[in-house]
């Protein structure tokens, strides 16, 4: 079975041909066992012996024997008490928590790259094979996100980094973080740099496809370059925007006033500023102040303040007050897709996002044990690891990926 040539088990249960019933236990497992599976083997047997010993058609027996399994709540409970068996003790506090033997590894590999540990003030825990490292240290552009609902008991986020590994998009990193500051996104990165150089990898992305988050941004820059390229996700730009016209009571006109919802559309749809060339944008934004609907008077300015021309500081009182002015807290340049669209580039954050909702499917519900967390990151490892060699024997057609 999975579980015998995934554990290197040498348990050997010795048959006869005519009485499955009373198996013989010749070498012992070396790990617990998994009561579906012989659920699943036994009704199987007894539709063999149904439909040779009967008349019935194969749907007959089929019909016949699901009859006689348990009811499916008993089936449920006996196979969930069985896979709880599987894992440790869930640990109530972090402080609980200690990674060791199996879980440290996939198959026969080092998965876990880095455990702060049960004493650290802030508790980070970061997963990758070295194929995943050379993956990172290979890849240009990095994407990047944050998922909150996927984090396991005791922690806030699930942060990974994904990378293309020739046409296939692949989890090269998963990082288990307790905060969403500053100080804990250089710590992740550091700690991927010092991992990376341990093993002769010096990783140097050109870009990093991220959220808008002012945290993750200044501590990319800090830890991986001032230089590097930072692009906003567009479906993020198009999020935050709609989020402030629900905010502002907007709502209801933006569905029903073709001529309101229009004019947010050039701030930021498919007739807006992101797709004009970077050097007019200024330009474009003096255009739709000159044009702005009442109604849109406070969007605007939030727009024009966030992601454009930025606000400005009183410094001083009196009649000795100047006006310094403050850039936009996400300049043009993280946001601006023109550039992008013309070559053929990414707009969005789309390999990450996709996945998070791949991934919450596969996991099944929200915030689960750190164990089962762990197992299903493995068995995503084994996808990516079948996709990449699909693909290089020219098994898996090309996707259009410029979204």
């Amino acid at each position: 079975m999975d579980s015998k040539s995934s554990k290197k088990c040498p348990g050997i249960l010795l048959t006869t041909n005519r009485d499955l019933k009373n198996p013989s236990l010749d070498v012992e497992h070396s790990h617990a066992g998994y009561l579906h599976i012989g659920i699943v083997e036994k009704a199987k047997e007894e539709m063999k012996n149904l439909f040779i010993m009967s008349t019935n058609t194969p749907s007959q027996v089929f019909v016949e024997v699901v009859n006689n399994l348990p009811k499916d709540n008993t089936v449920k409970r006996t196979l969930c008490n069985c896979k709880g068996r599987m894992y440790p003790k869930k640990p109530q506090n972090l402080s609980e928590l200690s990674i060791t033997g199996d879980w440290t590894l996939y198959k026969n590999e080092r998965f876990l790259l880095y455990n702060s540990g049960p004493d650290s003030d802030e508790r980070t825990i970061n997963f990758s094979l070295d194929d995943g490292l050379q993956y990172i240290t290979d890849a240009n552009n990095w994407f990047c996100d944050g998922n909150f609902s996927l984090s396991p008991e005791h922690f806030l986020q699930l942060y990974v980094i994904r990378v293309k590994k020739r046409d296939v998009f692949v989890t090269a990193v998963y990082c288990l973080l307790e905060r969403k500051a500053k100080s804990t996104y250089k710590k992740m990165f550091s700690i991927l740099y010092e991992k990376c150089a341990e093993r002769n990898f010096f990783p140097d992305p050109k870009v990093l496809h991220i959220d808008f988050e002012q945290a993750t941004i200044q501590a990319a820059r800090e830890i991986i370059g001032f230089e590097l390229e930072i692009r906003g996700c567009f479906y993020h730009l198009c999020q935050n925007t709609y989020r402030k016209i629900q905010n502002l009571g907007l709502q209801k006109l933006y569905t029903n006033n073709d001529s309101f919802s229009h004019f947010c559309g050039m701030l930021d749809g498919l007739a807006g500023l992101a797709f004009l060339p970077l050097q007019k944008i200024d330009e474009g934004m003096n255009f739709l102040k000159t044009v702005v609907p009442p109604e849109a008077d406070e969007l605007l300015e939030y727009f024009d303040c966030t992601y454009v021309t930025g606000t400005y500081k009183k410094v001083g009182s009196g009649e000795c007050i100047k006006l310094r002015r403050i850039k936009a807290m996400y300049q043009p340049k993280i946001w601006n897709v023109h550039e992008s669209t013309l070559n053929g580039e990414h707009r969005t954050n789309n390999m990450c996002e996709s996945w998070n909702n791949r991934f919450k499917h596969v996991v099944g519900h929200n915030h689960l044990t750190i164990w089962k967390l762990i197992d299903k990151m493995r068995q995503e490892i084994s996808v990516n690891i079948a996709k990449i060699e699909l693909n290089e024997i020219g098994l898996t057609s090309k996707r259009k990926e410029n979204t």
